[in-house]
């Protein structure tokens, strides 16, 4: 097993597993986070043993979204700037030439919700917490998460998760088509890595053909232009910075519009 302390890689075959490990923090995606699992997966997708790239989280949770102790944005510049770096990351997952499966235990919310469903399959377990929980923090969903979202279920699901919080379980998520399949707790890393067995036996080129296809025919590069520019906007609004000292207070915010 090789990779950093908050991110890890290892080979199994013709499969690499990555793993984000900051279990105190429920794998919060930290900027520092996040440019490590940039890292790892361009390893993983340039390994020329590697066919299938299982994507995870250490300690019973998959990601608990953007680390709110990492945001300092000095004005609206600042947030572009985080946004196009921040779209490396699902952008990677969404147009590699390689297969990447999520194997979701326990909370998968905000930007970790966008990880999981930029993957190719997503499998999780029946209690796992799923949640696009952008809009409690004062922001829009992002890493892409709209264009995952409205390709995999209802629009009516879909706003609800995105405009109220929505929660889902892994078996309500599996039940609505958002993603793959639910399984007992505890084993959606061994039901993804059975999924990517069987993805490795499959024609690498068609894997890769499919894949760029449906990212190029979607509007994602569209959606990302967006994202960059509102989600810079509310980096720096009253709302997100009473979202932020909500969260630390453990109250609920009260947003203001502006």
């Amino acid at each position: 097993m090789t990779g950093s302390l908050i991110v890890s890689l290892e080979s199994r075959g013709s499969l690499s597993i990555v793993s984000m490990a900051r279990p105190e923090r429920r794998n919060a995606l930290s900027v520092a986070m996040r440019e490590e699992l940039i890292a790892v997966l361009t390893t993983a997708m340039d390994d020329r043993d590697t066919r299938v790239v299982v994507l995870t989280g250490s300690g019973g949770n998959f990601c608990a979204g953007g680390d709110l102790d990492d945001f300092d944005l000095a004005d609206v510049e600042a947030g572009r700037v985080r946004m196009r770096r921040a779209h490396v990351l699902p952008r990677l997952i969404a147009t590699s030439r390689k297969p990447v499966i999520a194997a979701v235990e326990g909370s998968a919310f905000g930007a970790g919700l966008s990880v999981a469903l930029m993957c190719d399959h997503v499998i999780a377990a029946g209690n796992a917490r799923l949640c696009a929980s952008f809009v409690n923090a004062g922001l829009m969903p992002d890493y892409g998460s709209l264009w995952a979202l409205y390709a995999r279920a209802p629009h009516a699901l879909v706003n609800e998760m995105v405009m109220q919080a929505r929660e889902l379980s892994g078996t309500e998520a599996a039940a609505a088509g958002l993603i793959n399949a639910a399984c007992p707790e505890g084993e959606a890393l061994e039901r993804a890595l059975a999924v990517a067995e069987d993805l490795a036996r499959r024609p690498p080129l068609v894997l890769q053909a499919i894949k760029e296809a449906r990212a190029a025919a979607t509007g994602l590069e569209d959606l990302f232009r967006q994202e960059i520019e509102w989600q810079a906007r509310l980096f720096v609004s009253e709302d997100f910075a009473e979202a932020v000292s909500a969260f630390k207070e453990r109250r609920k915010p009260e947003f203001k519009g502006r």
